[in-house]
């Protein structure tokens, strides 16, 4: 269960980062920066 939670929050963090990159005209750095920490958080 601990290891399917992991890779679940890999999937929205990359579909996040995704979404971000294809809005190009939203570019939201501080909501980009706490998904980065709590990706690193979850590494």
């Amino acid at each position: 269960m601990i290891i399917f939670m992991c890779y679940f929050y890999h999937i929205v963090y990359f579909i996040r980062y995704f979404y971000d990159i294809i809005n190009t005209s939203k570019i939201h750095t501080p909501n980009m920066n706490a998904y980065g920490n709590l990706y690193k958080r979850i590494q």
